[in-house]
C-alpha cells in the first residue's frame, strides 16, 4: 500500500504532529485563554495615495463584555520594556508604562476591536521603538471609562 519512502514520510509527519500537540495543547492556542489582556492583531487598509486619505488601523484585543468593555470604552495601551542593569550586567526587571489610548468600536464576549484615539506625548513616555501600538502590547480599561 505504501512505498517505503511514503511510509517514512507519514511516520515522520505523525511524530512531529504528536510532539507539536504535546507542547501546544489545543486550549493553549486559543486567544481567549490568554490570562493577560493584549493586542493580538492589527488590520489596516493599504493607502492608495488619494488626497485627504486618512489611514485607519483596527486593533484586536482579547477582552470584551465579560471584562466590562463596551462600545465607546477607552482602553489604555501599555508597553512592557525589559531594563538592563549595566553595572551588574543582568536583566533587572520589566517596566510597564502607558503609550496610547484606544476607543472601542466593536465588542463581543471575549474580544473587541478598537481604533487609535491618541498616542501619549513623547515628553511623558519613555523612548520606545517603534513609536506605535503593536501586537503584544498590554491593554487595560482606562480609569472610569
Amino acid at each position: 500500500m505504501f512505498s517505503r519512502n511514503g511510509f517514512h514520510k507519514v511516520l515522520v509527519f505523525t511524530f512531529f504532529a504528536l510532539i507539536f500537540f504535546q507542547i501546544f495543547p489545543k486550549n493553549s492556542l486559543s486567544i481567549e485563554n490568554n490570562a493577560d489582556p493584549i493586542i493580538y492583531g492589527v488590520n489596516y487598509f493599504l493607502p492608495m495615495g488619494n488626497p485627504g486619505e486618512v489611514p485607519r488601523k483596527d486593533f484586536y484585543i482579547n477582552i470584551g463584555t465579560n471584562q466590562g468593555i463596551k462600545v465607546g470604552s477607552n482602553v489604555e495601551v501599555l508597553r512592557k520594556m525589559p531594563t538592563f542593569d549595566l553595572i551588574s550586567k543582568r536583566l533587572e526587571k520589566d517596566m510597564l508604562f502607558p503609550i496610547a489610548k484606544l476607543k472601542v468600536i466593536h465588542v463581543e464576549q471575549s474580544g473587541a476591536i478598537a481604533r487609535l484615539d491618541k498616542m501619549l506625548p513623547e515628553e511623558s513616555t519613555p523612548m520606545i521603538t517603534p513609536n506605535a501600538v503593536m501586537v503584544g502590547d498590554s491593554v487595560r480599561l482606562a480609569n472610569g471609562k
